[in-house]
């Protein structure tokens, strides 16, 4: 299917799947770099999530290797048709949705109650396409822990309330999100969804918000220094759009840098 046809599926019901863009080698290869992570991270006191869903922001500034789940060749055209070639990345979090006993922290409440990962002035949300999210199913979605969603909500403009009753949510015809290991999933970052239930499967999976170049990421990625990016990488994480100092003169917002 052409990258056009994608789009319009994309704009229309707010979210497509591409099966089976990574294979069950490089996906163990990424869940194994993940858990080093997950062990460094615990040594330095940092923020890991909690025992029902680990999180690991910024998954990618330990291990170069890991920019390969930022920038995704596979969807890179659509990206560009349903935003702007100068699109970029606003977050990412590596997630893994199954209890970790060893770790009885207070339970993790991100993405629990329903949201959307759009933005709201004077009351609404944005228009849809202001942003996508895409998913990376490492390891399955099952209909025990998949994401949860509302179809074609992201024509609404209307904000979600945190919580509904069965009733409501048979109503909304809630669906859930179920994809096999290796899946990649564009979701306009308007539907309304909430997160899976932790289980004692493991759930890795790679939750990116991609947006255009003038929105600001949630971290300043400049200043990763820790291995060389190159020039694509560098346009994704802001490298080209970040504000000058104010002494600076510069004739566009864009800068292109090497």
């Amino acid at each position: 299917m052409s990258s056009s046809k994608i789009c319009k599926i994309i704009q229309k019901n707010g979210l497509y799947i591409f099966r089976q863009v990574y294979k069950k080698k490089q996906r163990n290869f990424y869940k194994k770099i993940l858990e080093k992570i997950t062990k460094v991270r615990i040594n330095k006191k940092e923020y890991i999530g909690s025992y029902n869903n680990r999180v690991l922001w910024s998954y990618f500034k330990e291990d170069r290797k890991l920019m390969d789940l930022v920038y995704i060749k596979k969807i890179d055209s659509i990206l560009k048709k349903l935003l702007d070639k100068n699109y970029v990345f606003q977050c990412g979090s590596a997630q893994n949705r199954a209890y970790d006993y060893s770790n009885k922290n207070n339970k993790n409440k991100l993405g629990t109650r329903w949201h959307t990962d759009s933005r709201y002035l004077n009351g609404k949300r944005l228009e849809k396409g202001f942003s996508y999210l895409v998913i990376i199913a490492l390891d399955d979605f099952t209909s025990s822990n998949a994401t949860t969603y509302i179809p074609k909500s992201h024509l609404s403009t209307k904000i979600p309330k945190r919580n509904y009753s069965n009733k409501e949510l048979n109503k909304l015809n809630q669906k859930k999100l179920i994809m096999n290991a290796g899946d990649v999933c564009i979701l306009d970052s308007g539907i309304w969804h909430k997160g899976g239930k932790t289980t004692n499967l493991q759930r890795w999976s790679i939750f990116n918000v991609y947006t255009g170049w003038f929105v600001k990421p949630y971290y300043d990625y400049s200043l990763m220094r820790k291995f060389k990016l190159n020039k694509t990488e560098k346009k994704l994480l802001h490298f080209n759009s970040t504000p000058p100092n104010i002494n600076d003169i510069r004739n566009t917002l864009i800068e292109f840098k090497n």
